[in-house]
């Protein structure tokens, strides 16, 4: 139980050096999903935790939007958001306190 962020180097080069034929990691005890994220685009992931922030984080760093979204889609919500954020720092910078 803890951050796997500084072990996350070690963990992921021992699964990979592991050179086992798998299309599938089951990630057990999930947490905040930080290996699962890593190891997203080599295998098919199943992150597994008892805690239900846990399955908030999973969906979030699995989810394929490329999938789901053709690219130019992705591409008018990317540049909408640029432009909300551009916005709100204009609105931010202009207020005094």
């Amino acid at each position: 139980m803890g951050a796997k962020r500084e072990i996350l180097e070690y963990v992921t080069g021992s699964i990979q050096n592991l050179n086992v034929d798998s299309e599938w990691l089951c990630d057990l005890f999930s947490g905040t999903s930080i290996i699962s994220a890593s190891l997203k685009d080599e295998y098919n992931i199943h992150a597994n935790d008892i805690q239900q922030y846990s399955a908030i984080f999973s969906n979030t760093y699995l989810l394929n939007l490329n999938r789901l979204i053709p690219p130019l889609q992705i591409q008018e919500i990317e540049e909408r958001v640029c432009f909300l954020v551009s916005e709100f720092k204009k609105t931010i910078s202009s207020i005094r306190i």
